[in-house]
């Protein structure tokens, strides 16, 4: 629901079979407790790893059994104007935060929505930043503007208050 009520639909490429997505389905529903045989989203099957060769989500680093690179845990986020807008690859042996997807997610809505930055570490309803080229009389649409003096006289730490935050899709 977290993913949905932000617009976002979730598709799962891996590259073991449909049956193996069944059992591994249900395998992660129990380790939850949740009832069911399906997770709430679509697993796609891509047993030769040609999605994942063309997605460059290979991991040269990490072999399976048999010496054939394993697939990286990868997350790409795109927008309906079929334009990457997020990014990330972990190795094969490292898991995903969500809360950080969801961050992420909520920090490129933000900017669809207002045109504003989120700086590193940013949570949702934390302090945001100005771009650079937003003009100074335009700092009135936003709340609690705090431009921090720098030697160079750049208005490139013009901090403000989180603007309010709606969910739709990207």
């Amino acid at each position: 629901p977290r993913f949905a009520e932000r617009g976002v639909k979730l598709i799962g490429l891996s590259c073991d079979s449909v049956a193996d997505h069944h059992e591994w389905s249900r395998d992660v529903l129990a380790a939850r407790g949740l009832d069911g045989q399906e997770l709430d989203f679509p697993l796609i099957a891509d047993e030769d790893r040609s999605i994942a060769t063309r997605l460059g989500m290979l991991d040269p680093l990490e072999r399976d059994s048999a010496g054939i690179p394993m697939p990286a845990r990868a997350l790409f986020l795109i927008c309906p104007a079929r334009r990457l807008r997020f990014a990330v690859i972990y190795p094969a042996s490292m898991g995903r935060s969500f809360s950080e997807v969801l961050r992420a997610v909520d920090a490129v809505l933000l900017l669809e929505q207002h045109n504003v930055l989120t700086p590193a570490g940013w949570t949702p309803g934390a302090r945001v930043l100005l771009p650079e080229a937003v003009p100074a009389s335009s700092e009135a649409l936003f709340a609690d503007v705090h431009v921090q003096p720098l030697p160079s006289s750049r208005r490139c730490l013009c901090w403000a208050a989180c603007p309010g935050r709606r969910f739709s899709s990207l």
